[in-house]
């Protein structure tokens, strides 16, 4: 188990980013923390946690070769009860917006979900005749 001063370093690390981010989509980019999938050395090297989804992952560096075990199997929850407010959750219900090379298409024209305007509806449309040349 890491020392009170062993935890400020990793949340330093942490804060920077050293250990990646989350490669899922809808976590936004959220940094990821150090996690040995067994407490016995060399079983495997360390993964990445990521503490939005809950979910480990291969980290993207190889060359990196620290024992799974230097972290241990109980170092994010640890780590998140001595720093809850280092991960933002998502809102507990997210609402997908379909997008299109980042563009929003839902309520757009020729979308399924497009409701057209009710009610009195003005188009006002460019007119040639208020341009006069002299």
């Amino acid at each position: 188990m890491l020392s009170a001063r062993g935890l400020a370093k990793v949340y330093q690390k942490f804060l920077n980013g050293v250990y990646g981010t989350c490669p899922r989509a809808l976590c936004d980019r959220q940094k990821v923390l150090p996690v040995g999938l067994s407490d016995s050395l060399k079983t495997s090297r360390f993964k990445n946690f990521c503490p939005r989804c809950e979910e480990v992952y291969l980290p993207k560096t190889r060359s990196v070769n620290v024992d799974g075990a230097c972290f241990g199997t109980s170092f994010p929850q640890t780590f998140l009860m001595h720093f809850p407010m280092a991960v933002i959750l998502p809102p507990k219900i997210y609402h997908y917006e379909p997008k299109i090379f980042g563009f929003n298409i839902a309520g757009k024209r020729g979308s399924k979900f497009f409701e057209p305007a009710t009610g009195n509806v003005r188009y006002i449309e460019d007119s040639v005749f208020g341009l006069e040349m002299d």
